[in-house]
C-alpha cells in the first residue's frame, strides 16, 4: 500500500503521482504524527515505470515524484511541510552512498512522545476520580482512612494495564476492573462510534498524561476530598536504593518509599506529613505552621509511637516541628 505524497525541492512544487491503492485521508491516517520541519531520513526503493519513485518514510511507503539523479538505494534527507492538502515534503539533500536509515518511531512511539509532559514540565496534582468525599465525616482513627486511600490509589486507573493483566491471569475480579476509569470510558465510547474510532479519548487524555508521568517520575500526584470540605494533596514517590540505581541484583535493599501528605485543617492550620519507609523502618516528620499546632502534635508523640507499634510498624524516627518560615 502507497501513500500519494507531494515533494518540494527548494520552493518548486512537484506534482504529487495518484496512489494506485489508497486516498488523502488514509494517508492522513497512516502518517506517523510529523510536525512541521520535521527532518526524517528516507529510502528510495524503486523506480516506477512511470517516472515516480516508491519512498519509504517513517515506515510508510510515499510514490513521490524526485529528480531524475535520484536512484534506488538512496537515502534522502526530507523536511516534512504539511499533510493538507496532500503530505508534502521538501528534499534537503541526498545523503553519500552507505548512509544509514536513521531510526523512527513506530506510529505507537510518536503517540506516546505527543502524549507526554514535555521535558521539564512538572506533572500537575490529578483530582481522584471518585464522585465525593472518601469518608463521611472525620474519622476517629486512621483505619478507615488509610483503607479508603489505599483503594483509591488502586482504582484510580494508574495499574490499569497491569490490573487486565492480573483479570487474565485470574488474580482480579471483573468487577474490580470495572470500578477504574478506563472501563467506564469504553462502555461510554462504545455507543458512540466517532469517539470510539479515536487513538485516545479525549476524555481519557489526563489520566493517559498521568500514567506516563508516573512512569517517567516514579511519582503519583493526588488532590482529593478525604471528608466534606476537607481537601489534601498526596504525593507517592518511589526511591530506588543505591543497590538498585547500581543494578547490583540479588541482594539489593527494596526500594525507598516516601509519602507527602499536606492538609489546612480548622483548627491545627496547615499541616505537612512525610513519611519515608525502606528496610530501616519508617520515619516521619510532621510541619506544622502554628506554633500552638507543633507543640500540641510533640505532646502526642508517644501515642503515636505506640499506635505504629500496635500494626506492626514500629517508626524508626519521628520528628515534630514547626514549618520554617520564609
Amino acid at each position: 500500500m502507497m501513500i500519494p505524497a507531494i515533494l518540494l525541492k527548494g520552493t518548486e512544487p512537484v506534482i504529487g503521482v495518484r496512489s494506485v491503492a489508497t486516498g488523502r485521508s488514509d494517508a492522513l491516517r497512516l502518517l506517523p504524527q510529523l510536525d512541521p520541519g520535521e527532518i526524517l531520513t528516507a529510502r528510495v526503493d524503486a523506480k516506477l515505470p512511470d517516472g515516480s519513485y516508491k519512498v519509504m518514510v517513517a515506515g510508510q511507503e510515499l510514490r513521490m515524484s524526485l529528480p531524475a539523479f535520484v536512484a534506488p538505494g538512496d537515502m534522502l534527507e526530507l523536511a516534512f511541510v504539511t499533510r493538507e492538502p496532500s503530505p508534502t515534503f521538501q528534499l534537503q539533500s541526498v545523503l553519500p552512498q552507505g548512509a544509514a536509515e536513521a531510526p523512527t518511531l513506530s506510529t505507537a512511539g510518536r503517540l506516546v512522545a505527543a502524549t507526554m509532559l514535555q521535558a521539564g514540565e512538572a506533572p500537575m496534582a490529578t483530582t481522584a476520580a471518585v464522585s465525593g468525599p472518601l469518608l463521611s465525616a472525620a474519622p476517629a482513627n486512621g483505619t478507615r482512612l488509610s483503607g479508603q486511600l489505599a483503594q483509591t490509589l488502586s482504582t484510580s486507573g494508574l495499574f490499569y494495564e497491569s490490573h487486565q493483566a492480573q483479570w487474565v491471569a485470574g488474580t482480579r475480579d471483573l468487577p474490580q476492573i470495572l470500578q477504574e476509569p478506563q472501563a467506564r470510558l469504553v462502555r461510554s465510547a462504545q455507543a458512540d462510534a466517532q469517539t470510539a474510532a479515536q487513538a485516545i479519548l479525549p476524555q481519557a487524555l489526563p489520566l493517559v498524561q498521568m500514567q506516563l508521568a508516573t512512569l517517567d517520575t516514579s511519582v503519583v500526584m493526588m488532590q482529593l476530598e478525604i471528608w466534606p470540605k476537607q481537601w489534601m494533596q498526596w504525593t507517592v514517590e518511589e526511591q530506588p536504593t543505591d543497590a538498585q540505581a547500581n543494578a547490583q541484583a540479588e541482594d539489593a535493599l527494596q526500594a525507598n518509599w516516601n509519602t507527602r501528605l499536606r492538609l489546612v485543617l480548622p483548627r491545627l492550620g496547615e499541616l505537612n506529613a512525610m513519611l519515608s519507609f525502606d528496610a530501616s523502618g519508617i520515619m516521619i516528620r510532621v510541619e506544622a505552621d502554628k506554633a500552638t499546632s507543633a507543640v500540641l502534635l510533640q505532646s502526642n508523640g508517644a501515642a503515636l509511637q505506640e499506635a505504629l507499634a500496635a500494626a506492626g510498624l514500629p517508626a524508626a524516627r519521628i520528628a515534630i516541628a514547626r514549618h520554617a518560615q520564609t
